[in-house]
């Protein structure tokens, strides 16, 4: 039986073909402009969930690069804090020594010493309480709480009693695939542990310096705050030796993290980007094949006289 191949199957095959010349014409246009040759699923059913895996490892490490950078400031912040405030407890034993000693034994040289003192407190509450980007430092996760306050005063207004607002859990951030890191510390763990509590060893050794007693039993009491402030000396060591390791562990880890992030953009790219010579060579032919079959079909199916009578 033979088939019969009529004009109007010829004028569907050839449009049909034209269509897929144009759109891949359409393809090759859309790489050079863009730059990526692997917009879609239909452009590369291989590649794309691989580009699209690699975007995703890209994105994390991103999100975990910008936590740790935020963590680091904090971080560094709170070991210059706390770095500072050891440098109040130098200048409290400073002071502490010179009231001590038998030739400092008059009540004006002692009430001097004393309102050095009043200064360093006041100093050490500026410190405790700083921010960073608009958080307190010392407040564990209870951030935009400001951690320490004055909760009494004397009669002249100076404070007898500081407290703890802030709560006792670190704030932390996601630093890594099921890794975290704490970075806003909770400062009554920090500053007021017992035996090692900073504002009260402040308070009584100006409260001794102020004090009426004989300068023997006075000089007793204040090497006891010696003793004091270099345990609340020692407290903050530990915490700045902990804090600079979680610093260290951040910059190692920063770096490998860089790498994967680094290694992953440039897998994208390799496997995304358009390669201009070979996307030109193809939209240079299929221009030509489409124009081609543009005007082969035009010669086809230009009517006739003799094919319109008929």
């Amino acid at each position: 039986m033979n088939l019969r191949v009529t004009s109007q199957v010829q004028t569907a095959n050839a449009i049909a073909h034209m269509q897929r010349q144009a759109s891949m014409l359409e393809r090759y246009q859309r790489q050079i402009a863009s730059g990526v040759k692997v917009q879609q699923p239909s452009d590369d059913p291989l590649q794309f969930p691989v580009i699209a895996e690699l975007k995703q490892t890209a994105s994390r490490t991103d999100s975990y690069l910008r936590n740790i950078a935020e963590a680091s400031s904090v971080l560094n912040t709170s070991v210059d804090a706390l770095l500072e405030v050891q440098n109040i407890l130098s200048q409290a034993s400073r002071i502490a020594i010179q009231g001590a000693d038998a030739t400092v034994d008059d009540d004006q040289a002692q009430m001097a010493l004393a309102t050095e003192v009043d200064a360093l407190i006041d100093r050490a509450l500026q410190v405790v309480n700083q921010q960073i980007d608009g958080r307190y430092l010392f407040s564990g996760a209870a951030y935009d709480v400001r951690p320490f306050r004055v909760a009494a005063t004397d009669p002249e207004g100076r404070p007898t009693s500081i407290v703890y607002d802030g709560v006792a859990e670190p704030a932390r951030v996601v630093t890594g695939p099921n890794a975290t890191t704490d970075t806003r510390y909770a400062g009554d763990i920090v500053f007021l542990q017992p035996g090692r509590d900073l504002f009260q060893t402040l308070l009584q050794l100006r409260d001794d310096l102020r004090s009426n007693l004989p300068h023997t039993q006075k000089a007793a009491l204040l090497n006891q705050r010696l003793a004091d402030i270099e345990n609340v000396r020692n407290a903050i060591h530990e915490t700045i030796g902990e804090q600079s390791a979680r610093l260290a562990q951040l910059e190692s880890w920063q770096q490998r993290l860089t790498d994967v992030h680094y290694q992953a953009r440039v897998d994208v790219g390799e496997r995304e980007s358009t390669d201009y010579a070979e996307a030109i060579v193809k939209l240079r032919e299929h221009e030509q094949i489409l124009q081609a079959a543009m005007a082969v079909t035009a010669r086809l199916f230009r009517p006739s006289l003799l094919e319109f009578i008929r």
